[in-house]
């Protein structure tokens, strides 16, 4: 039996317009607010604007309880997120899986990428050399490694260099292995667990996915 979805939703404009005649669909902004904007509009169309109203609303609930306890665990200290794929690594800014700790948590990021936000407000992520990683330094650090044989290769690699073990979060023991599975999705549902991982990751006493540099 055919699909018949109740809306398709796409983000080009030319598939937008070749499925016009045939089934509802929504061009969705890869740059919009997933939260704020992607959801209300999808909404709108569905005609279910109070379902999203309340659930944004139960989303900055949750979000102030968390960011109170995030801040009063890390005293404003910095926390970047690197992404290992294949031979590449990628210090993430406020999009994608910077979301949940930047906007959602509004925990500081490494100061090269609160410079690079703000000149670009559409800064996705910096390639950097296992060199470069001092000018990202940060207290906290989540590390999301592609699950293949390169990446862990890579990761190998970086957790054996200098720059590695000099980092400020592996010398404080404040690395933090997520899964890629969940922190690559930016739907809103996505966004409100890795805001709750990262919280109970942060705020947590015990020790979680911890890399210590070759001197601990």
């Amino acid at each position: 039996m055919a699909l018949q979805p109740t809306l398709v939703l796409t983000g080009s404009a030319v598939i937008e317009q070749e499925l016009v005649d045939s089934v509802p669909a929504l061009r969705l902004d890869a740059y919009q607010d997933p939260i704020y904007e992607q959801l209300p509009a999808v909404a709108a169309r569905l005609d279910r604007r109070e379902q999203a109203a309340a659930w944004i609303a139960g989303y900055e609930a949750r979000r102030a309880e968390l960011r109170a306890k995030v801040h009063d665990a890390t005293g404003g200290s910095r926390v970047a997120i690197l992404r290992i794929r294949g031979e590449l690594m990628q210090m993430y800014g406020m999009l994608n899986m910077g979301y949940a700790l930047y906007r959602s948590l509004q925990l500081p990021p490494p100061d090269r990428i609160a410079v690079q936000s703000l000149c670009n407000e559409h800064f996705h992520s910096s390639v950097i050399t296992v060199e470069e990683l001092p000018f990202y330094a940060a207290e906290h650090l989540f590390v999301v490694v592609q699950p293949d044989a390169a990446a862990a290769a890579c990761w190998q690699a970086l957790t054996t260099s200098q720059p590695w073990c000099d980092y400020p979060a592996v010398q404080a023991g404040h690395v933090y292995k997520v899964d890629v599975a969940d922190w690559l999705s930016n739907d809103p549902l996505s966004l409100l667990g890795q805001m709750e991982e990262a919280a109970a990751l942060l705020a947590a006493e015990s020790e979680h996915h911890i890399y210590p540099s070759r001197e601990q």
